[in-house]
């Protein structure tokens, strides 16, 4: 027997009355304290019941006081569970009247007690609550936060269900994020749990839902798979109704897809279906579908015939909503047919029938002021009918109160008497309650009390924790203050690179305060002696042509005996140590002394009789060795990796001798370990970059793996493009190797050796990566190398001054609001 709402409201009213009548026994006041708390127990349960009651009948401020009364009278039993379930409800109707932060706090006393007690399903659904809640207040990532923390339990506990219905709130969330794909990521493994507990209906459920999606998302056709996989499963457990709505589905991505035959074939089952449910409505709406297909495909005739049916079908059920969208339908058909006035009468029968639901609704709110005011004047009849009743019934009465009188008095003075005990036990009982509420007031106070110490104390630790962290921060800001200073000093100071570099810039931007990009610039000197012997060396043709094509030529030459008995280098390189900021910087150090001391070993065991004394090749080949010994890299997983990229490069400044063909032609040597060489020059007339009529290259470009030249072409080891001015781009690529973290020998191959003519006015250019993996602009992505090939073409012609600071600014436009990635530097020198 199911009992309506309020007969249960009463129930529960008398059990709570009874309740309290027995708690006011003389056995209960006698001191029987396990009888007392057993009946204040049935109490809290009965007023749980109550508030149930109320709950369900949408009288949630009832329902929040009953609630409470239980959660008082559990508190003082120490009723763990009933005070956690308590809470949680209490917190549900908070969250359904839409005060989110106060069901949270509900939520989270709750789940405290339940972790105590070791409930893991309540701490679960304590946990899911949190994430509707913070769902609703739009925090989707504490949302999802407590979601999985409920999808953990569940999947402790091994509830199939419960984890089931977790991903699909996971799911629901990442749809409010607009994160489709997350959502059907969620929703399939919905799918996949329904699937393996071969719940049907559960699975139909899911594919239908990630169909919905996959259309909206614009992917019908995987949207056609999962209609097709829900159709086949609705039809083995024979779901009539949702069969239908699911050929429907299908017709209507058919139709989308233009795929008219089977988009007709879904709808015709479709019709069929809803005729086998005696579905008038749903009949109706599946030959509108056809009417409207057979438009799509030009049909009009048959569309019209369609329509008409189902028209007719939606007058004899007196549906006005389907035969206004069936009146739209048909102006549409007759317009196909260019039958304008048809079209025209349709559209304006949809006119009438819209206004029509409207003049209906108005004649319905007019009879329902007409029922109010015919009932108002029925009722004061009915009041007038009563006054005079009420008139000859005091006649009555007042002949009537003189026999009753004395009964009355009678009555009144025993029940007065009983309204006077029953006072004193109230009295007395509320003494007695009065007396625990100020018992459990102290204890309240003093808990209130040793939190606040422990409160205060927590803040003394905090500001004691927050002191010393500043100091810690201050004493590594003045550590890392003193590397820089350090690695100012150990840099090229801007005279020495000034005198020997003269028309030159160098861009200098750490990320952090130190940095893990270096630049060193140093002039050499190799001398003999002794009176030299007359040695070989080789000329170069100075027939200048492109270096873009990829044959290189050389010719000995005989060479007297004051040749080369001293020669001037300038050594000069950028490099990129692996990482930034002070781990950077011990590598950049580290860099700069293994180069000074290679340097130094190089000039003081040079031969100055061969073609080159000082090689760019051989000195990383040197500096890789030197970096793999002092970090210890021997190849193993637990060994550093660090290293370091550079472009190196060596300028012959000698004098004299057959290095120089001309005065405005010098000699570069370069190698570099992933970092290239941009060279920008202009032509002249002598033809620097124009080929001969039979496409060879004469200039005196080479390309070596050892110590020696002539180490094959050029085919495809240099880019080079122009611009409308003239203006020509070299890049000298670098070898696919760091400097440092490789150990094995397979890896341990010669850097290549670039010889290559410069001129005056030739612009050279080397750097790190920084500037062009920099995220910037409007979407935030990389500067990227070919945006900075076109930023160095276009500033060739300033001078070095104006160059720095176009690259500089453009740098700080690009970057705007983002954070520096890398250290960034460039180096520019004109010849």
């Amino acid at each position: 027997m199911i009992i309506p709402q309020k007969h249960a409201e009463f129930l529960y009213m008398l059990l709570i009355i009874s309740i309290i009548f027995l708690l006011n026994l003389p056995a209960a006041s006698a001191g029987d304290k396990k009888f007392n708390d057993s009946i204040k127990a049935g109490l809290a349960g009965h007023y749980s019941k109550l508030a149930t009651a109320y709950a369900d009948s949408g009288r949630f401020d009832s329902a929040l006081i009953y609630f409470q009364k239980s959660v008082d009278l559990s508190k003082m039993l120490n009723d763990s569970a009933e005070l956690s379930m308590n809470l949680l409800n209490i917190g549900e109707i908070l969250r359904k009247q839409g005060n989110y932060n106060e069901a949270i706090k509900k939520f989270k006393l709750s789940v405290v007690i339940k972790q105590k007690t070791g409930d893991k399903t309540g701490t679960s659904k304590c946990y899911n609550n949190l994430g509707l809640a913070y769902s609703s207040l739009g925090d989707y990532s504490k949302a999802l936060d407590y979601y999985q923390k409920s999808l953990k339990i569940k999947e402790e506990l091994n509830d199939k269900r419960g984890i089931m219905r977790c991903y699909n709130n996971i799911g629901n969330i990442y749809f409010q994020m607009k994160n489709l794909k997350l959502t059907l990521e969620y929703y399939d493994k919905a799918l996949s749990i329904a699937e393996e507990i071969e719940d049907k209906f559960a699975m139909s459920a899911c594919l239908n839902n990630i169909g919905n999606i996959l259309r909206s998302d614009g992917k019908p056709e995987e949207a056609l798979a999962n209609y097709t996989k829900a159709l086949n499963l609705l039809e083995a457990i024979n779901d009539k109704t949702s069969i239908a709505f699911c050929l429907n589905n299908i017709g209507i991505i058919y139709d989308d897809l233009r795929k008219y035959e089977l988009a007709l074939y879904y709808y015709s089952k479709t019709l069929k279906a809803r005729e086998t449910l005696n579905d008038r409505q749903g009949i109706a709406l599946a030959l509108n579908n056809i009417g409207n297909l057979y438009n799509h495909k030009g049909d009009f005739q048959k569309a019209i015939e369609y329509s008409k049916k189902s028209l007719d079908i939606a007058k004899e059920i007196g549906s006005l909503d389907d035969q206004k969208e069936i009146f739209i339908s048909l102006s549409q058909h007759y317009e196909g047919l260019k039958m304008y006035g048809k079209s025209l009468e349709y559209y304006k029968l949809y006119k009438h029938t819209n206004d029509s639901i409207f003049n209906f609704e108005s004649d319905k709110r007019l009879k329902e002021m007409e029922a109010k005011y015919q009932n108002e004047k029925k009722q004061k009849e009915i009041e007038l009918l009563n006054k005079e009743k009420r008139i000859q019934q005091s006649e009555i009465e007042k002949k009537e109160a003189q026999v009753k009188q004395r009964t009355i008095i009678l009555y009144a003075f025993i029940g007065g008497f009983i309204l006077l005990a029953l006072l004193i036990i109230v009295v007395f009982m509320s003494y007695k309650q009065k007396k625990e509420a100020n018992k459990l007031l102290a204890i309240h106070i003093e808990e209130i009390k040793l939190q606040k110490e422990e409160i205060l104390t927590q803040r003394d630790e905090i500001e004691r924790q927050h002191r010393l962290l500043e100091e810690r921060n201050r004493e590594v800001l003045d550590s890392i203050t003193y590397a820089l200073n350090i690695q100012k000093a150990i840099l090229p100071p801007e005279e020495y690179i000034s005198k020997h570099l003269p028309e030159h810039f160098i861009l200098y931007k750490p990320k952090d305060i130190v940095s893990g990009d270096f630049y060193w610039v140093k002039e050499i000197t190799v001398s003999h002696g002794m009176t030299a012997s007359r040695v070989t060396a080789n000329h170069s043709v100075d027939t200048r042509h492109s270096v873009a094509a990829s044959h290189s030529v050389i010719a000995s030459h005989p060479m007297t005996e004051t040749d080369y008995q001293r020669k001037n280098f300038l050594v000069f390189c950028v490099a990129d140590c692996t990482g930034h900021g002070v781990p950077g910087a011990f590598m950049s150090m580290l860099g700069i002394a293994l180069l000074n001391e290679i340097i130094n070993n190089m000039v003081n065991s040079a031969d100055i009789n061969s073609v080159s004394p000082i090689l760019a090749s051989e000195i990383l080949n040197r500096l890789r060795i030197n970096i793999i010994r002092s970090l210890h890299q021997t190849g193993s997983s637990d060994t550093s990796k660090d290293g370091m990229d550079i472009a190196f490069c060596v300028l012959d400044l000698t004098e004299s001798g057959t290095n120089i063909v001309k005065n405005d032609r010098l000699t570069l040597h370069y190698a570099g370990a992933y970092n290239p060489l941009y060279l920008i020059r202009n032509p002249d007339p002598q033809g620097h970059l124009k080929a001969d009529p039979q496409g060879h290259v004469t200039e005196d470009y080479r390309r070596s793996n050892d110590t020696g030249y002539n180490k094959g072409d050029l085919a495809g080891q240099l880019s080079e493009y122009g611009d409308p001015a003239g203006r020509g781009f070299i890049e000298v690529k670098a070898d696919k190797m760091p400097i440092g973290g490789v150990y094995t020998s397979e890896k341990m191959l010669s850097f290549t050796e670039n010889i290559i003519p410069v001129y005056s006015s030739d612009m050279l250019y080397i750097f790190s990566d920084g500037f062009a993996d920099q995220q910037g602009g409007m979407a935030g992505k990389k500067f990227k190398y070919s945006q900075f090939k076109e930023l160095l073409l276009s500033l060739y012609s300033l001078s070095v001054e104006e160059q720095k600071k176009e690259i500089s600014d453009n740098f700080e436009k690009w970057k705007g609001s983002h954070e520096q990635i890398d250290d960034v530097t460039v180096l520019g020198m004109r010849i």
